[in-house]
């Protein structure tokens, strides 16, 4: 549906631009990942909802694990029992603190020895 579409894109834009991430879609189809990436990800990962997806896909992005985006037909399910307020809210909550997370874990600028002592 046109709702459903504007929710979809909004979303995503705002993913991408608050979180500075290059995938296309954070939580519609599939993903596919390898064991020593679940490995790795998962134990990182708090969310247990439907953030979960988006905070997998950004961490594996910012850790430099490959990500790729493949094309998949999709029908919406006209009944769908997702409460789009409170899931909103919630993912909202949820980029705020992956933004804080990712941006804490960032190293800060090296610091140049002068070969001297002081």
């Amino acid at each position: 549906s046109p709702f459903r579409e504007m929710l979809s894109r909004t979303y995503n834009w705002l993913v991408r631009n608050a979180l500075r991430t290059h995938f296309s879609d954070a939580q519609c189809g599939f993903k596919a990942v390898s064991r020593a990436a679940v490995q790795h990800l998962v134990p990182q990962v708090q969310d247990e909802s439907w953030f979960f997806d988006t905070e997998l896909l950004t961490l594996a992005e910012k850790q430099g694990f490959r990500i790729a985006d493949i094309a998949v037909a999709w029908d919406e399910d006209d009944d769908s029992r997702v409460k789009i307020v409170s899931t909103a809210w919630d993912d909202i909550k949820g980029i705020w603190r992956v933004r804080r997370t990712v941006r804490a874990a960032q190293p800060g600028p090296a610091l140049v020895s002068t070969g001297r002592r002081t």
